[in-house]
């Protein structure tokens, strides 16, 4: 009854805004080192522009309560903009767009067809 392909549209039609700002908030929450790993230079914040793919790697089917529960990982690419704080205007000034590898570990419900009770865990 289930694939890759139908557990990514499933993720996309029904949870997709939810993911996006799961993404956007793990990106606001990166720290500078991380950040600087990506950019290959010194970057104080970083913001997602778009989110450009998700790649089901793997799913698991459990039964309980007479619903189906999925869950499995997640690849997502994310195009984020990197800035850096400028002291003497006192803003951020944009500094780069680099592509962000992220691993998702996500999980929800299923019963009657009903898709319900998504759980983001990021990975890495």
């Amino acid at each position: 009854m289930y694939n890759k392909n139908i557990v990514l549209n499933i993720l996309s039609n029904i949870f997709g805004e939810q993911i996006e700002d799961y993404v956007q908030n793990c990106v606001i929450r990166l720290e500078n080192n991380i950040l600087e790993k990506y950019f290959n230079t010194e970057v104080d914040f970083a913001w997602m522009s778009t989110l450009n793919q998700m790649v089901v790697e793997n799913y698991n089917i459990d039964l309980a309560n007479n619903e189906e529960i999925i869950s499995g990982n997640l690849k997502v690419q994310a195009q984020i903009d990197g800035f850096v704080l400028e002291e003497k205007e006192g803003g951020f000034r944009y500094k780069d767009s680099v592509m962000l590898p992220l691993t998702l570990l996500y999980e929800f419900h299923v019963k009657n067809q009903e898709y319900r009770d998504l759980y983001l865990e990021y990975l890495g």
